[in-house]
């Protein structure tokens, strides 16, 4: 090879190396601003990550992570559509992630679409690595189906999978205040006076426990 193709190659691999670098370097901000964005929102701080993640989506609108979080708070906002619109894109980038199968699941599930919703939960379940999110979404689609006793289960497996997972203990108390409401109803329906034992402030229910 003669001096002259060597110093092109080696200038290339230079000018690849620069752009690759100058690459990482733009990233890297985004990423830590997806994170902080993240945070914020694990600190019930949605109204502070959603500037965040719409400055982030301006410059980058394939970037899946910051799909995901937008995602996740339109939909404690109620904006299904939204969510799913963000979430769809999110998957579409990433098809083989968890999270963001597990978080379709739930905002399929609430836009009235059970069995994709479903599916988008066994699909998160099939994934390698801790199922903990996944058991979380599907314990959360199922009590919107109101399948409370298996949502339960659900949380259950997540707590014994990652013990200290805090989504899935708050789902967990969530259920079991569904079913504690369903068990007294079940009781004051055969035996109306089944709660006279029970009406002690100190035993007492509040009467947002109390059954519908």
């Amino acid at each position: 090879m003669s001096p002259h193709h060597t110093a092109c190659r080696l200038a290339a691999a230079t000018l690849f190396c620069l752009l690759a670098t100058s690459y990482a370097r733009a990233t890297e901000p985004v990423d830590v601003t997806v994170k902080q964005a993240h945070q914020l929102l694990e600190q019930g701080k949605p109204q502070a990550a959603l500037p965040l993640l719409d400055a982030v989506l301006a410059s980058q609108p394939q970037h899946a992570a910051a799909r995901f979080n937008r995602g996740q708070i339109w939909l404690g906002q109620g904006r299904v559509d939204a969510a799913l619109a963000d979430l769809d894109q999110a998957i579409a980038s990433a098809p083989g992630n968890a999270r963001y199968l597990g978080a379709r699941c739930v905002a399929r599930v609430q836009a009235g679409q059970a069995e994709a919703g479903l599916a988008d939960c066994a699909a998160a379940l099939a994934q390698p690595g801790n199922a903990a999110n996944a058991l979380v979404a599907r314990g959360q689609a199922r009590l919107w189906l109101k399948r409370d006793a298996e949502a339960l289960a659900d949380f259950d497996a997540a707590l014994q999978a990652s013990p200290q997972h805090m989504r899935a203990l708050y789902g967990k108390g969530v259920a079991l205040t569904r079913l504690g409401a369903l068990l007294r109803q079940q009781a004051l329906q055969a035996l109306p006076g089944a709660d006279r034992d029970y009406r002690d402030p100190a035993l007492a229910v509040s009467l947002s426990d109390q059954p519908a």
